[in-house]
């Protein structure tokens, strides 16, 4: 088991529509993250391998519910979550190296809420919760592994992000006024 950390940074687009204290949405973001964490493997009989885990890259494509209250809006947010890890394994002494990258897709839910500072800018807090599906790194017939693992080096990503923001927002209709 391996933990990460790190930070991230990017940008979002999205379209939101009002209905009474309701608001319905779409959005997607892209960021890039450097988030890492290493360990320690043990195989009997054989090496002892580090292993490194980083990730490039995270996006995601969320529907969002809202409800606007004044200058508030408060959300839910589920969707679908993609981002590319990248595992490097080595025998302990650092001799030789293999490094592949794999891109994960999962899903997403999270909350959050959004204040209308005025003239289209907003100011946002969210968390978002996310499961990436398994992947598989270095099979028995990878020329590093040449059996040292004796077989996949399987990879699953659950995450947490909580990560804060400003919006402007756009109104083609008419002039810029936030409801909420």
């Amino acid at each position: 088991k391996i933990h990460m950390s790190g930070a991230l940074g990017g940008g979002q687009i999205g379209c939101n529509y009002q209905w009474g204290t309701w608001v319905f949405g779409v959005e997607g973001d892209g960021s890039v993250v450097q988030s890492d964490g290493q360990g320690n493997e043990n195989f009997p009989g054989r090496l002892t391998f580090r292993d490194q885990t980083t990730e490039h890259w995270l996006a995601t494509a969320r529907a969002r519910l809202g409800y606007a209250q004044d200058k508030w809006l408060v959300y839910v947010t589920g969707g679908g979550a993609w981002t590319e890890l990248q595992t490097t394994v080595s025998p302990v002494s650092g001799i030789l190296a293999a490094i592949q990258k794999n891109t994960l897709s999962g899903w997403t839910v999270g909350f959050g809420a959004e204040y209308a500072l005025g003239y289209g800018w907003s100011i946002k807090g969210e968390y978002l919760y996310m499961d990436f599906s398994s992947s598989n790194y270095f099979s028995p017939t990878t020329p590093f592994n040449g059996g040292f693992l004796g077989s996949d080096y399987n990879v699953r990503l659950r995450q947490s992000v909580a990560r804060f923001g400003m919006n402007y927002k756009f109104d083609w209709g008419g002039p810029v006024v936030a409801n909420y």
